[in-house]
């Protein structure tokens, strides 16, 4: 596990519980186990969306989706199929990873940016999948890569060819074309590291291949390199995609932060030129300090924060030690996220977290009632957070060094061979540990209805993903009193007040695994309970006699002013 910052209030319950630790908590049940005070009547139908760039959104690998004409290779009409689905589960954003035309199973290299790829369908399906989305109130960004295309893609072989040209005869060289074929890729005479070999009409050259040989970068201090990827992105805005995932944003200029910074602008204004409302959300892969620079110098709304990812990420760790760890999370929306970092024109942020995606492990856990708490804590995060398909009913699929097979599975949406189900990757390991779609449909306990729950309270509650966190040294309560992790002095919950427009709202969360905990929230000032989110349905949270709220462990509720 990696090293992580511990504040001084995690050093001192690590050295008080040093013989307490999570290992050896004893599986002690809950106190009260079932009598929780009065129930608290709960709004489950209705919604306040915005729209705007704070949206929930669902990441999918097409082709292991759902396949609508029985090749067992999902598609884009798949999507189609199950968009009631997804609306019902509360997202009103998906991102489609790489669509256009390629030789390789995950489409990161292209082949084509002006071609579905034929195993997903046509662009006549695209267009009905973007009105089917918009229908629904779902905008769709699709997966755009602007460093690398595949060594396939007729750009390459005609870049590569004229670069021989030039070499055989630099003085009389000319292009065939209006533009400079040989300056579309980076291409060197001898060989470096990162650069891949090829061989050209006999003659041997190398180029810049930053991620595989397969895919060889882009020279992106081509102005037509530039225009084209203008084209490109001005084709699928025209045709209504609302925006775009930018894949590997460091890699444009490979760790040149500034000439990094110049480009995302320049591509992001001509996109807002086109859609105003344009939404682009990038990925740099980097520590935080070094996304808040991008948010800074750059244009684009989102970056994706990379703190909460993987089964070592904040959300997972914080759970730990039954709830020693919390701190971890609280400094990670507090301090960790860029929240609010303004860019060059003004406009807030707004951060992407998430749990995982197709190039981390899965964090689900045989545990169910875990499995859910990880959603509700991101849930409760500010920004736009992006969940993997499949998370919602707990799939599971590691990563390795060499492969992410493993996390691109089929989606489970029944047993056996039932209709719309794909082939997995080739040499994927297929691992289901939890139910299909179609019975946690059914199942008021389920992973899934925990994530439609999590995701109707962010719809309902504007706050939670756009409130400004306020009151944080006074709020937030940290009432660590370990004697030992089932004592009855151990009363710990975390609380997070948000503030939006006129608006308060408080976050109260019980980290403890095994307790139920107390909150006087009329007290603290709050009026209402308006949210309410528990990891078994069994239980509830409820008013004691006192009049305080009465949170099973691992429960969340909202109060607000």
């Amino acid at each position: 596990m990696p090293n992580k910052f511990f504040p001084l209030s995690i050093v001192a319950i690590i050295s008080i519980t040093a013989l307490a630790s999570c290992d050896n908590t004893p599986d002690v049940p809950p106190d009260p186990p079932f009598e929780n005070g009065e129930r608290i009547p709960e709004d489950l139908t209705s919604t306040n969306i915005i729209d705007d760039d704070y949206r929930n959104f669902y990441e999918i690998f097409v082709g292991s989706y759902y396949d609508s004409n029985s090749d067992h290779i999902g598609d884009l009409r798949g999507v189609i199929e199950k968009l009631d689905y997804i609306e019902d589960l509360g997202y009103n954003g998906i991102w489609l990873m790489p669509i256009f035309t390629s030789p390789s199973y995950h489409k990161y290299d292209s082949a084509n940016y002006f071609e579905i790829d034929p195993n997903y369908g046509t662009m006549d399906d695209l267009e009905a999948l973007v009105e089917a989305c918009h229908e629904r109130g779902i905008n769709i960004i699709l997966d755009l890569m602007i460093n690398h295309s595949s060594v396939t893609n007729p750009l390459f072989n005609d870049a590569a060819k004229d670069y021989v040209r030039y070499l055989n005869n630099p003085n009389s060289y000319t292009t065939p074309s209006t533009r400079s074929n040989k300056d579309w890729y980076v291409f060197r005479d001898s060989p470096m590291n990162g650069y891949s070999e090829l061989n050209v009409d006999g003659k041997t050259i190398y180029y810049e291949s930053n991620f595989s040989p397969t895919m060889p970068e882009f020279n992106l201090d081509n102005d037509d390199v530039r225009t084209y990827f203008e084209e490109v992105a001005a084709y699928y805005l025209n045709l209504g995609i609302n925006g775009f995932r930018l894949d590997a944003v460091i890699y444009y200029y490979y760790m040149n932060h500034e000439k990094n910074y110049e480009y995302l602008t320049e591509f992001h204004d001509y996109c807002a030129s086109i859609k105003e409302d344009v939404y682009i959300v990038g990925e740099c892969w980097q520590n935080n300090s070094v996304i808040k620079d991008y948010y800074a110098n750059t244009t684009l709304e989102s970056y994706f924060y990379f703190g909460t990812q993987g089964p070592t990420g904040d959300i997972v760790y914080s759970t730990g030690s039954n709830g020693a760890f919390a701190d971890i999370y609280y400094n990670s929306i507090v301090t960790g996220m860029p929240e609010n970092t303004m860019g060059p024109n003004s406009v807030p942020s707004v951060p992407a977290p998430f749990l995982d995606n197709h190039d981390v492990s899965r964090i689900a856990r045989s545990n169910v009632e875990e499995t859910k708490f990880f959603y509700g804590l991101l849930a409760m995060m500010n920004g736009t957070p992006f969940t993997y398909y499949g998370d919602e009913i707990g799939m599971v699929g590691s990563k390795t060094a060499t492969s992410d097979l493993d996390v691109r599975t089929y989606m489970l949406w029944d047993e056996g061979d039932f209709e719309g189900k794909c082939n997995s990757p080739q040499g994927a390991n297929e691992s289901y540990i939890h139910p299909p779609v179609d019975e946690q449909l059914a199942d008021d306990n389920s992973i899934l209805n925990y994530y439609k729950k999590a995701n109707l309270l962010r719809n309902q509650l504007p706050a939670i993903a756009r409130g400004e966190i306020t009151n944080v040294g006074t709020k937030t309560k940290l009432n660590l009193n370990f004697v030992s992790p089932t004592s009855e002095d151990n009363n710990f919950y975390m609380n997070i007040e948000k503030t939006y427009g006129d608006e308060v709202i408080n976050i109260i969360i019980n980290y403890n695994t095994n307790r139920f905990v107390t909150y006087d929230y009329l007290e603290e000032g709050y009026n209402e309970v308006v949210g309410q989110l528990v990891v078994d349905a069994n239980t509830y949270i409820g008013l004691d006699e006192e009049g305080n709220l009465s949170l099973p462990p691992r429960a969340i509720a909202i109060v607000k002013q």
